[in-house]
């Protein structure tokens, strides 16, 4: 990637996650957020990426998205862990937050017998899910095209 694509890049409204970046289909959330929240104009670039390192630059045109550069892929990136015992409150949302925006690869829930918080049953499946969206939107903030 040159400079130039890569200052773009970074210079980007958002970063949205599709699921082909060849052929850019946002789903009814990433579309509200692009045109509702964020206002996108006409000619404003945005960055697709499919989670697995595929990535497209691509422009506001109309209701939809155009190429502007040709698809890419970055490189896999280094195999890191980090075991997170669940926290009161939503101290936990902001390690998963953090953990991601640094380049961790793997959260891993760490269940202690000590542990404050009960992680068990639809609790669980709700606190996981959770955390799975705000890796999602915290991979978008800092550019990751690659998913935990």
């Amino acid at each position: 990637m040159t400079l130039v694509a890569w200052n773009r890049r970074v210079a980007a409204l958002t970063q949205l996650r599709v699921a082909d970046p060849a052929n850019p289909v946002l789903d009814k959330d990433d579309r509200h957020h692009l045109f509702k929240v964020l206002r996108a104009e006409e000619g404003e670039e945005v960055v697709v990426t499919d989670g697995q390192g595929r990535w497209a630059l691509c422009a506001v045109q109309g209701t939809e998205l155009v190429h502007v550069l040709e698809p890419d892929v970055d490189p896999t990136p280094a195999s890191t862990s980090l075991y997170v015992a669940p926290l009161k409150g939503d101290r936990s949302e902001l390690v998963v937050a953090k953990a991601v925006e640094l380049g961790v690869g793997t959260l891993v829930p760490l269940l202690t017998d000590r542990s404050a918080v009960k992680f068990k049953g639809e609790a669980r499946d709700k606190t996981l899910d959770r955390w799975r969206r705000i890796a999602r939107e915290a991979a978008g903030q800092c550019r990751r095209t690659h998913d935990l």
